[in-house]
């Protein structure tokens, strides 16, 4: 094919791939699955795990690979109907949340509900904003394509194409880190437990719902198929470790973590896409600052409104899995494997937290009720009380020694007015105070 009819191309191409160059949206994934699933500790394990899988195929660059990318997220049914036993259906529970059939990547991807920023447009809240971002990266990935002696020609065309995809998962990248920060600096910790704690037949339900597909897609055997899929989960399943580590750092050093693990990602895309398209062989180099500089751009254009679009997420799919008779298992064992690699410093049962927390209520705004999350690391008195917006005590939800692990109390407000309230968490040393608010 002439190089310049497979350039225009690109675009076609790299709209299918979108993958995450860049980006992860793990840890978001987590903090939905915490919210939508049973909050239980071994079950809510599994369905945080079964959230991620859906992007394992992200980082396989190749036909087969983008494939089965294709079918995880909008062929979801496949894995649910065949899951069997507590563990494997709250693995299909959580894997259910995340789609673009009616989970949280259709909102991310495409227009679930009106968007009062871009009320006209079918393209999601991450597409758009991954967009502004793209813009912002131009000028270095051409920079980057030019020093890799890419034709000069085809230039323009690669990064028109990129650098959208690449500026969408910055936007992963910057809401994971934006959620760490302000509404469940526990996600690393649980992401590391749930990996670890996942039901080892995760695998073989892939495998039994995409095996044949890929099978016939590939012409491979069925045998070989299944490996695939199974080898994949695993390879994943290590990369959710690593990553999960990396969300237990300090911001100060997380930014630099994630732009070293995502640097030679963006390498093996960009080489990937340039042979796919132009037979042409090449050996970038992606700078892990550049990443960082990105990451910081894109966490300052979005932080002022990614939490009300995490807060419609949530109740849109809530609704959608309501509607299509979705439900998670209602008990289901938990093992942790202690010799999985990256494990270090997690210890104990996978119910222990690694340190006090108090988690923004959910949902909010609400009416009339509403959970509010926290977790413990040890046993201790706690109270938890909510104040109106003058200082006045209207309600105490907790009030006595719990013991360790994640707990949640729900608080009725039928009798209150509309309006902002406060609710505040002591245990031991630990103090917080985060706002809530109820509207009739």
């Amino acid at each position: 094919m002439n190089k310049v009819v497979k350039v225009l191309c690109l675009v076609c191409l790299v709209g299918f791939i979108s993958v995450n160059a860049f980006g992860w949206g793990n840890a978001t994934h987590i903090y939905f699955a915490k919210h939508l699933g049973a909050r239980l500790g071994p079950v809510n394990l599994q369905e945080m795990y079964g959230a991620l899988t859906p992007d394992m195929f992200s980082l396989q660059f190749d036909a087969a690979g983008q494939y089965l990318y294709y079918l995880m997220h909008y062929q979801p049914e496949a894995v649910y109907g065949l899951a069997s036993g507590p563990e494997l259906k709250a693995i299909a529970f959580g894997y259910m949340t995340h789609n673009n059939v009616y989970g949280a990547d259709l909102t991310a991807h495409g227009t679930a509900y009106p968007n009062p920023i871009w009320p006209m447009t079918k393209l999601g809240w991450v597409i758009k904003y991954g967009n502004v971002v793209g813009g912002h990266l131009s000028n270095s990935l051409a920079q980057i394509l030019k020093t890799a002696d890419v034709p000069d020609v085809a230039i323009p065309t690669l990064v028109g194409a990129l650098a959208p995809t690449m500026g969408h998962d910055l936007v992963e990248t910057a809401v994971d880190i934006l959620v760490k920060r302000r509404l469940d600096p526990l996600v690393g910790a649980r992401m590391v437990i749930a990996a670890k704690a996942r039901s080892p037949e995760t695998g073989q339900l892939l495998a039994d719902a995409y095996g044949k597909e890929l099978a016939a897609y590939t012409g491979i055997s069925l045998e070989e198929a299944n490996a695939t899929i199974k080898g994949a989960e695993e390879v994943y399943q290590g990369a959710m470790l690593e990553y999960g580590m990396a969300f237990m750092m300090r911001e100060a050093d997380l930014i630099p973590a994630l732009a070293a693990l995502s640097a030679p990602v963006a390498e093996e895309l960009i080489e990937a896409v340039v042979w796919q398209e132009l037979e042409l062989q090449i050996d970038v180099t992606v700078p892990p600052e550049l990443v960082a500089e990105n990451i910081y751009y894109a966490i300052n254009l979005i932080k002022h409104t990614y939490a009300p679009e995490l807060a419609k997420t949530l109740m849109f799919v809530e609704r959608q899995l309501a509607l299509h008779h979705i439900t998670s298992a209602s008990w289901c064992p938990i093992r942790l494997n202690e010799e999985e690699p990256g494990a270090e410093g997690i210890t104990g049962t996978a119910t222990v937290p690694l340190e006090s927390s108090l988690e923004q209520n959910y949902p909010n705004p609400f009416n009339p009720s509403t959970t509010i999350s926290y977790a413990l690391p040890k046993d201790c008195k706690v109270t938890l009380k909510i104040y109106n917006s003058i200082g006045q005590e209207v309600a105490t939800l907790v009030d006595g020694v719990e013991s360790a692990g994640f707990h949640s109390a729900v608080w009725n407000a039928s009798n209150l007015s509309s309006g902002v309230y406060f609710y505040r968490m002591t245990a031991g040393e630990f103090t917080s105070v985060k706002r809530l608010t109820l509207v009739k």
